[in-house]
């Protein structure tokens, strides 16, 4: 639901710590906690490599130091306790917003839509007259309309920018207090992305107590290719809401309603918390402990194992789309912190494992290398992704940041060696296979010639020249082996000419080593003093994941099984055996 944020290694090398200050007071969101040193020990934000290597050359026989052990400021969150201290220190509103579809709220009655238009005349524009009329229940309007000399601030006399409703991007312009369908009161920007805006609402239409129903409400940008996208993901979501019906412990962000307003879809769902890349941001991307990664692991998998039961394939699971619910009954200092449930969200590049015909799918640090390829694909793409976003839960760091889509498979080679010959000619005769046989997939799919728009039956004619300009074909020889010079060469190609290399947040790849990078290495590096015995366990549960062929790749269902998440099952990380 966010936007594609920039590289991780440019925000660690230029955030600034804050200086230590006192907590505000409640409900103010206080600053991250930082250690008292002199500004000339404060340690540099820098590139990786030199937070990691930095420092003079170390005499032969250095005399014997104590163990640095990290401060509590600095020390991984290790249990779900820990993690909401974290939390509820830095932004302490995340816990105090009541759970947004309390069954105990009551449907309340709607105001007559003539009776308002009646009242506030003066005060409305054409426009909204027509909406109101037309809408015939208005359960709220905004205070600004009951001040006398206050009216609309919309200008509506001309239809640039959708008659004043949106910016100069397609955006619908949002307004705190204003109203969105006479119905629900905008409260607060969750976030923002290239499809539009996600806003916290209050739904006027339930509410107890002087309590309203909270939701989640995503407004589509005005703009036919993301409308389309939109229909896509609420197709999705009714879908799997009907498989999830009756569960109390869902996997996946609860649907509650779709509508148009003002030119825009609007999806209306779920008020979650928070997602992983807001924990990860909220701790200063030191990421969390193994105790913790290990519960996460169980309530993803688990998710990804109902989507999949559904014939669903995701096609983007990353951090900002993998959502906490926080306890709403969490009380600091209390004996046993109570759990967590972990959502999936974001289904609008989803599809069904028979219709998987969208080229460009999945965010670059998550894409698995079958995709990048342009092989064909199915539900174990999520698998991959899902390593990715477990080893950037513990290293806080993306694994694989490559920079355009050469760099990320140059990325992959290096950390898993290349992939074998026997798989490559596989997936090629797989590839032309399928495209030539496959009668269902969608006419934009980039491999086949284009129909004509009056033709009844879908065109079949693959193109050779686009299919053979994949990386399947291009990156590999006749016989299947990797192509080195050509990928060195084509990395070369490619790198920035218009700024100097000191200006790039990390060196730009140039020649690729296979297998020259340890997969064990790179989790020990961020490793927060684990057990020996915990951490290979997590590096052999990572290398079931990391699998070039799709069909030796482990299910979310049998990674459950695995003896890295059996283990210390219903201990106290916050994490309890997934349903």
């Amino acid at each position: 639901m966010c936007a594609r944020r920039k590289h991780h290694y440019a925000v660690l090398a230029t955030k600034k710590r804050p200086a230590a200050r006192p907590a505000g007071p409640p409900g103010s969101a206080p600053s991250a906690p930082c250690p008292e040193t002199s500004p000339d020990q404060a340690p540099r934000r820098a590139d990786v490599y030199t937070r990691l290597y930095a420092g003079t050359k170390k005499a032969r026989l250095a005399a014997a130091r104590p163990r640095r052990t990290p401060s509590p400021a600095h020390a991984k969150p290790a249990s779900a306790a820990q993690m909401y201290e974290l939390i509820r220190r830095l932004d302490a509103l995340l816990f105090a917003e009541p759970n947004s579809l309390d069954a105990a709220l009551e449907e309340q009655q709607p105001v007559a839509a003539a009776q308002l238009i009646d009242a506030q005349d003066t005060q409305l524009s054409v426009y909204e007259r027509g909406e109101m009329m037309r809408n015939a229940h208005v359960y709220y309007v905004p205070p600004a309309w009951t001040a006398p000399g206050c009216g609309s601030a919309i200008n509506v006399s001309s239809f640039k920018n959708n008659y004043g409703f949106d910016d100069a991007d397609g955006n619908y312009v949002v307004r705190p207090q204003d109203h969105v369908a006479y119905r629900y009161e905008i409260v607060r920007v969750l976030g923002t992305g290239s499809f539009g805006n996600v806003v916290h609402c209050r739904d006027h239409r339930y509410a107890a107590r002087g309590r309203w129903r909270n939701v989640a409400i995503k407004v589509i940008k005005n703009e036919l290719d993301w409308l389309l996208q939109a229909v896509s993901e609420v197709k999705m979501l009714k879908h799997l809401a009907a498989a999830q019906a009756g569960r109390a412990d869902g996997h996946v962000l609860t649907y509650c309603d779709h509508f148009h307003f003002r030119g825009h879809m609007c999806i209306v769902s779920e008020l979650l918390s928070l997602n992983l890349y807001t924990l990860l941001e909220l701790g200063q991307f030191r990421g969390v402990a193994l105790a913790l990664v290990r519960s996460f692991a169980r309530k993803i998998l688990a998710g990804l194992r109902f989507v999949h039961a559904q014939h669903v394939i995701h096609c983007d699971i990353k951090p900002e789309n993998i959502m906490i619910r926080l306890p709403p009954d969490y009380c600091p200092g209390a004996a046993g912190a109570p759990d967590f449930q972990v959502k999936l969200i974001d289904f609008g590049s989803s599809c069904l494992e028979t219709e998987t015909s969208f080229s460009y799918i999945q965010s670059r640090f998550y894409r698995a290398p079958e995709v990048i390829l342009g092989a064909r694909y199915g539900p174990q793409i999520d698998v991959w992704s899902f390593g990715c976003v477990l080893a950037e839960l513990f290293a806080g760091s993306p694994l694989l940041p490559g920079r355009n889509e050469l760099e990320q498979i140059a990325l992959v080679l290096e950390m898993f060696g290349a992939p074998p010959s026997a798989l490559v000619l596989a997936e090629r005769k797989r590839l032309l296979r399928s495209v030539r046989t496959d009668m269902h997939r969608k006419l934009n799919d980039p491999l086949v010639s284009g129909a004509s728009v009056f033709s009844s039956k879908p065109a079949v004619q693959v193109d050779e020249r686009k299919l053979k300009k994949t990386l399947l074909y291009t990156l590999f020889n006749l016989d299947g082996k990797i192509n080195l010079p050509f990928l060195n060469l084509q990395l070369q190609a490619c790198e920035p000419k218009d700024q100097p290399a000191s200006a790039l947040p990390a060196p730009f790849k140039r020649n690729v080593k296979l297998s020259s990078r340890s997969l064990d290495v790179s989790m020990r590096l961020h490793s927060s003093h684990e057990d020996k015995s915990d951490q290979a366990a997590f590096s052999r549960f990572m290398g079931l994941v990391f699998q070039w062929d799709p069909a030796v790749r482990p299910t979310a269902a049998q990674l459950l099984d695995s003896p890295f998440l059996q283990d210390g099952l219903g201990q106290s990380a916050g994490g309890g055996p997934p349903n």
